[in-house]
C-alpha cells in the first residue's frame, strides 16, 4: 500500500529480477529500480545514452512487460477541497521524446480533446507562459488558432516539444478543473534536448526547479503532481528532489543530490564509477562557470536587462491578452481567426452526375477520335448481328411450307424440304455477335486501362513535381486515397459506368433504326421524344 501522497512506487522484490521482461533472453531489460515518488515532487532519470531511461518510462505507462516479482503501483486518489476522490484508472500525462502533433491548432494539441465547458482559460495563459511559448503565438499568423502542418512540419523541433509540453502539464494537477482525464503524475522523456540552452533554461525554472529561489509557476502549475523528468542535462540534478541513475540497464543510484555527493563507489564497476563521477563533475563545472559569469556581470546592466525583459513580457502578455478577447466576446472574430491560421486546404469533391466534361476527358485518354471511331465501328455491328439474328428467325419461321428469298436473289428453300441454310446461316450470326461482343468488351476494356493509366501518369508526374509547400497544405493521407482508392475507381468503376453507357446508349440506336426502318413516320415521333 502507498500513501495519499505518494503517487507512484516501483518496487523489485528479487534484486536479480528484471522490471521489463520479454520471453527473449536477449532482450533489454532493467534490474534493481526501486524508488517513489510523491505529490509535489521531481524525479529527475539521468544515464548515458540506451542506459534504459525511456524503457522506464514505457514501463510505468504499461507499453513494456513487467516481470511477477516487479511491483509498479501508482495511485489514483486525488484530494480535492479536503475530500479524497478514487479513480478507477490511473491518468498519467506523458510528453514523448518524439512529440506527437496533430494536424490541427495550437490550443487544440495542447488542450487534447478537453472539452470548451472545462476549458480553464487562467491556468492555459499560465501555462502557454511557463511552456516559452508566448512569443511564438506572436509570429503565428492567428496565435494558438493557427493550424499545424501534418505531423507539425510547420514548426520547429523545440517548438513542437513546447507544445508536447504544455499539454502534459495542462492536464496534470489541475484540482480547479472538474476534468475526469485530469492527472496526477506527468512523465517527460527528455523534452529539454530539443531546446536551445536559454529556453531549456527557462522552461526548466518555470516546471522542475524545486529549489527555494525558484519563481512561484512551479508550485502554480505542477504543486500537486508527481513528475519523472529524463535528461541529458545533468547541470539540473541539484535542483530536483530526486535523482535516479541508470546505467546499461541496472539502477545505481537513487536520492538525492546530497547524497550523490557523498554516495560510496566501492560497490560498483568501473563503469559504474565513470558514470557517477562524469555526472558530478559535469553539474560541479557547470555551477562554477555559472558562479564566475555571475560574479563579472554588473549589477545595474543586470537589473537593467531584468527590467527590460519583465516589460517586454508585460507588453505580450498585453498583446496576446488582447488578441484572445475575441475567443469569448466574439464569434465570428474568432472564426475569421481560425480562417486565418488554417493551413491544410479543404479537400475538393464533387458530387451527383459527373459533368459532362469528365465524360469527354475519360474518352480523350482512352483514345480520342481513334478509339470512339473503332468503338462506334464495333458497336454497330454487334447490335446489327443481334437485329439481324431476330430477324433471321422471323425469315426461318415464314418458310414453313414454302421457300422464301432475301435481298431478292438470294433463294432458300422450304424448311421441311431441308433445314441445313437456315441452321448454318444462323450458326454465322451467332458466330459473328459473339466475335462483335469480344472484340467490343476488348476494345473498351483497352480504352480504360489506358485512360486509367495515363491519369496516373499525370497524377504522379505533378505531385513529384510539386512544391514542398504542397505537402504542408495537403495530407499525405490524402495523397495516398488518390493513389489507391481513386484509381481504383477510374480502373474499375468509371470503365463499367462508360461500358454500360455505350451499350445502352447503342441499343436504343438500334431500336429506334428497326421501328423507322418498319414504321418510317415514327421517325417524327421519336425525334420529339428523343430532342
Amino acid at each position: 500500500a502507498v500513501g495519499d501522497d505518494e503517487l507512484l512506487s516501483t518496487t523489485n522484490h528479487n534484486n536479480n529480477t528484471n522490471l521489463p521482461s520479454s520471453s527473449s533472453s536477449s532482450s533489454f531489460t532493467l534490474s534493481g529500480v526501486n524508488f517513489q515518488l510523491k505529490r509535489g515532487e521531481v524525479l529527475a532519470v539521468v544515464g548515458p545514452v540506451g542506459s534504459g531511461k525511456s524503457t522506464l518510462i514505457q514501463a510505468i505507462l504499461g507499453d513494456v512487460q513487467s516481470s511477477p516479482d516487479t511491483s509498479i503501483i501508482i495511485n489514483t486518489s486525488s484530494t480535492h477541497n479536503g475530500n479524497t476522490t478514487n479513480k478507477t484508472n490511473a491518468s498519467i500525462s506523458y510528453a514523448a521524446q518524439t512529440p506527437f502533433i496533430l494536424s490541427t491548432t495550437v490550443r487544440e494539441n495542447i488542450l487534447f480533446g478537453s472539452s470548451n465547458t472545462n476549458f480553464d482559460r487562467e491556468r492555459y495563459e499560465r501555462v502557454l507562459d511557463a511552456c516559452c511559448l508566448r512569443p511564438d503565438l506572436l509570429q503565428w499568423p492567428s496565435g494558438d488558432m493557427t493550424q499545424i502542418g501534418e505531423r507539425g512540419v510547420t514548426m520547429s523541433g523545440g517548438q513542437k516539444a513546447r507544445v508536447s509540453a504544455a499539454r502534459a502539464v495542462y492536464n496534470t494537477g489541475n484540482n480547479n478543473n472538474n476534468n475526469s482525464c485530469n492527472s496526477n503524475l506527468a512523465l517527460f522523456d527528455d523534452i529539454l534536448s530539443a531546446l536551445d540552452a536559454n529556453t531549456s533554461q527557462q522552461l526548466f525554472d518555470n516546471l522542475f526547479d524545486n529549489t527555494n529561489n525558484n519563481n512561484n509557476n512551479r508550485h502554480l502549475l505542477l504543486h500537486n503532481a508527481g513528475v519523472v523528468l529524463v535528461t541529458h542535462s545533468q547541470h539540473v540534478l541539484k535542483r530536483v528532489d530526486k535523482i535516479l541513475v541508470l546505467d546499461n540497464g541496472e539502477a545505481i543510484f537513487y536520492g538525492t543530490w546530497n547524497e550523490l555527493q557523498s554516495f560510496d563507489e566501492a560497490v560498483h564497476t568501473t563503469r559504474h564509477k565513470a558514470t557517477l563521477q562524469s555526472m558530478r563533475s559535469s553539474s560541479l563545472q557547470h555551477s562554477s562557470a555559472a558562479a564566475a559569469a555571475s560574479d563579472n556581470d554588473i549589477i545595474v546592466s543586470a537589473a537593467a536587462v531584468s527590467n527590460d525583459k519583465q516589460q517586454q513580457q508585460r507588453q505580450q502578455i498585453k498583446k496576446t491578452e488582447s488578441y484572445y478577447k475575441s475567443d469569448d466576446d466574439d464569434e465570428d472574430a474568432l472564426n475569421d481567426k481560425i480562417k486565418g491560421g488554417t493551413i491544410i486546404e479543404a479537400e475538393g469533391r464533387e458530387h451527383g452526375i459527373s459533368s459532362i466534361s469528365i465524360w469527354i476527358l475519360w474518352f480523350k485518354y482512352a483514345g480520342g477520335i481513334v478509339f470512339i471511331t473503332v468503338q462506334i465501328f464495333l458497336m454497330a455491328f454487334d447490335r446489327g448481328s443481334y437485329v439481324a439474328i431476330d430477324w433471321w428467325l422471323a425469315t426461318w419461321t415464314s418458310a414453313a411450307g414454302r421457300a422464301v428469298t432475301v435481298f431478292g436473289n438470294i433463294e432458300f428453300p422450304n424448311q421441311h424440304d431441308s433445314q441445313t441454310p437456315y441452321i448454318v446461316v444462323y450458326a454465322v450470326l451467332v458466330a459473328s455477335v459473339l466475335c462483335f461482343v469480344t472484340m467490343r468488351s476488348q476494345w473498351m476494356v483497352t480504352g480504360g486501362i489506358r485512360a486509367s493509366r495515363r491519369v496516373f501518369f499525370n497524377m504522379t508526374r505533378r505531385v513529384l513535381h510539386a512544391p514542398m509547400s504542397y505537402f504542408d497544405t495537403h495530407p499525405i493521407g490524402r495523397i495516398l486515397n488518390r493513389f489507391t482508392f481513386d484509381v481504383e475507381q477510374v480502373d474499375i468503376t468509371l470503365a463499367q459506368s462508360m461500358s454500360i453507357f455505350i451499350i445502352a446508349t447503342s441499343w436504343l440506336v438500334a431500336g429506334q433504326v428497326v421501328i423507322i426502318a418498319v414504321v418510317p413516320w415514327l421517325f417524327i415521333i421519336s425525334a420529339f421524344v428523343l430532342f
